[in-house]
């Protein structure tokens, strides 16, 4: 029997926290309650009821603003989400902002829908705004879309502030483009002071204009992917409701209803709030972990290599699941990462994966801490330590 891969660039909660506790009392409820016969109906386009009531509680409580049930509509995770707005909302050929790097699947989005990327440069504080503001005045570019992962980002791990939210809501507006805010690890913060800004959808106040801002999420980093549940969320009615308004959704709707009552009992029981709490402490630890080691990595290297000292660069994520290194050309990841495979069994993601531009990802990895226990992190970051200081 082959041996398993020690795969450091999966990107999937642990299975070390199943949530069978929360999923048997979830289910348990459902089936003992008085409205069980709702979610095994086809129910409403935008989503049950129930659900977005209880699920715009608890956003209410969670952001310190507003929610309603009238801001959601329910969808299959994030993913669903985004192949609907680029379903509604482009064409081939328009143009895209992406953060570089990003989300790799992104990539595969653009590519599929025949988008037209425009990377902006991601720095040590997130996203380059300047540099966005200035291409947009010079009419160097003129987007209709634009895709971020505003919190705890895939894969640099950095959030984006509420002066940064403020303005990117501003340009949206002024320049007429669609910002899809993908939120998924908005609920993943490890320290109180971590605890991103609200989501980027409730900064918008002017639905007049072609712009605007759609916050996506969804309980697959959360409780587990396979219930397949996600929302997006927007003050602008109008434009929520082109996305149940479609035959497909009428007709009987993308989502599980029957899962999103199992969400829904797992809100109204106060287990959604006990899964955070586990999750949080769990992967802090592990994250703490990673970067232990990988200022081990960081010592050894320098130690051997001299030129290299100051030259490997990460950000130490307050939640989230993502680490992005970037490393000198000198020390060749691009082989690094194919021999760590070879001689280990040990896989990371390359950095080109999620950059559109070479000279962001050729360097870089991008690593995932929540997968496995901090032990097992710390041994494939030490081979990756060997192989790059081995004579």
């Amino acid at each position: 029997m082959a041996e398993e891969v020690l795969n450091l660039g999966r990107g999937l909660p642990s299975p070390d926290v199943f949530p069978a506790d929360l999923i048997k009392k979830s289910t348990n409820a459902l089936l003992e309650s008085n409205d069980r016969a709702i979610w095994g109906t086809y129910g409403d386009p935008p989503g049950v009821l129930s659900c977005r009531k209880a699920l715009a509680s608890y956003l209410s409580n969670e952001v310190g603003d507003s929610v309603t049930e009238d801001d959601l509509a329910m969808t299959c995770g994030v993913s669903g989400a985004i192949d609907l707005v680029l379903q509604l909302f482009s064409k081939p050929g328009d143009q895209i902002i992406v953060e570089d790097p990003t989300y790799y699947e992104a990539k595969n989005f653009i590519e599929q829908y025949e988008l037209q990327p425009i990377p902006i440069r991601s720095g040590p504080d997130g996203f380059d705004l300047e540099e966005l503001e200035r291409k947009l005045k010079s009419n160097e570019i003129s987007p209709t879309l634009m895709y971020i992962v505003s919190d705890f980002s895939n894969p640099r791990g950095i959030t984006l502030t509420e002066p940064k939210r403020i303005k990117l809501v501003d340009l949206a507006h002024e320049y007429k483009f669609l910002v899809i805010s993908d939120e998924v690890y908005q609920l993943l913060y490890f320290y109180s002071d971590a605890k991103p800004p609200k989501p980027l959808a409730l900064y918008e106040t002017n639905f007049d204009s072609l712009g605007g801002v759609l916050s996506l999420s969804s309980i697959s980093k959360t409780i587990m992917p396979s219930l397949r549940i996600g929302w997006i969320l927007s003050k602008n009615h109008s434009r929520l409701a082109q996305f149940y308004n479609r035959a497909v959704e009428t007709s009987g709707g993308l989502h599980s209803f029957y899962t999103a009552g199992l969400f829904t009992k797992a809100l109204e029981l106060g287990l959604f709030d006990a899964r955070l709490e586990e999750l949080r402490g769990l992967y802090k630890e592990r994250c703490n972990a990673m970067i232990q080691a990988l200022e081990e990595l960081k010592s050894a290297v320098y130690e051997k290599f001299p030129d290299a000292e100051g030259k490997i660069q990460f950000y130490s994520p307050k939640g989230g699941f993502f680490i992005w290194v970037q490393f000198p050309s000198s020390l060749n990841i691009s082989n690094a990462v194919k021999e760590l495979m070879t001689k280990n069994n040990t896989s990371v993601m390359h950095g080109v994966r999620a950059s559109f531009a070479e000279s962001v990802g050729l360097n870089s990895i991008r690593l995932c801490f929540v997968y496995y226990p901090p032990a097992t992190l710390q041994s494939g970051i030490k081979h990756l330590q060997n192989l790059l200081t081995e004579t």
